[in-house]
């Protein structure tokens, strides 16, 4: 029996066919898993930041005093507190700036971000934002604004 040579060569190509196309489709599926465990790490870490935050505040008795008594007030602070509470605010900020950016990127849905937006609403808080936004992209500034009253 002789063996037919070019059956054994399509053969073989077709069987390298296959194992390519299962490779491509192995690497979809893997890609697609690390694109879900890379979400939901940074939606994790964002929770972590902003958990940390809330929990120094909480567990700080004069640092709530200090935000319920200054963020809807229009008086003069003295130079420590309106440092204080620009310090306060400019970390609510990156961090709602951080949540924006991901969202920017597909990592976080606009519910997620939702979570994560500075109350602007605020007398002071309002007061800063409008002295610092020009600092920032135009697209983050309205995405800020769009929370706003």
């Amino acid at each position: 029996m002789e063996i037919n040579w070019d059956a054994v060569g399509a053969l073989a190509e077709l069987l390298g066919g296959i194992g390519v196309i299962i490779t491509l489709v192995y690497l979809a599926q893997q890609i697609r898993q690390n694109t879900r465990f890379v979400r939901a790490d940074m939606y994790q870490r964002m929770n972590d930041s902003a958990s940390s935050i809330n929990f120094d505040l909480f567990s700080n008795p004069e640092a709530i005093e200090f935000l319920a008594t200054v963020e809807n007030s229009d008086e003069e602070l003295p130079p420590p507190e309106e440092r204080r509470f620009k310090l306060m605010f400019n970390a609510g900020l990156r961090n709602t700036e951080n949540a924006y950016q991901q969202f920017k990127m597909g990592t976080l849905t606009k519910d997620q971000v939702d979570m994560f937006v500075v109350n602007f609403n605020r007398t002071r808080w309002r007061k800063h934002w409008n002295l610092v936004k020009e600092r920032f992209d135009p697209e983050f500034v309205e995405f800020v604004e769009s929370y706003m009253d």
